[in-house]
This record gives C-alpha cells, structure tokens and sequence, in this order.
C-alpha cells in the first residue's frame, strides 16, 4: 500500500485557547495531504477533472496519543 507523508509545525492559528491543535486545524493537513498523495499516485485534481470526475473524503477517525501543541513539529 502507497502511503503518502508530511511533517509540519503546529502554527499558533491552528490551536485553540489553550494552544492545543484543534482537530479541525488537524483535518485541513490530513485533506491537503490526500489531494497530494491522490496528485502522486495518478489520479489528482488534474487528472479526475480530465475526465469531469472528482474525488470525496468521505470519514476520518483520528486519535491523538498526546496533546499537539504549539510549534509541536508533527
């Protein structure tokens, strides 16, 4: 199975009041690393609209071990 990886640093817009990510700040990487996993693997924005198709995600579970906080690298 093709995975598709990508670190980043929690930026202080993506945590809540008390600098935790938010999981909503969490989804928005999760769904921009799909688009470009899908964009590897050959069947990306460019290519499903070659054809007027798209993709959805449809269901994300995640589970933190940890609380993720500011400037946390992930």
């Amino acid at each position: 199975m093709n995975k598709t990886t990508r670190d980043f640093e929690v930026k202080c817009f993506m945590t809540n009041q008390d600098y935790r990510l938010r999981a909503a700040a969490f989804l928005d990487e999760a769904q921009d690393m799909a688009l470009q996993g899908s964009d590897e693997l050959g069947f990306g924005y460019d290519k499903m609209n070659e054809h007027r198709l798209g993709w959805v995600l449809y269901r994300m579970y995640m589970k933190f071990l940890r609380p993720v906080t500011w400037r946390d690298k992930v």
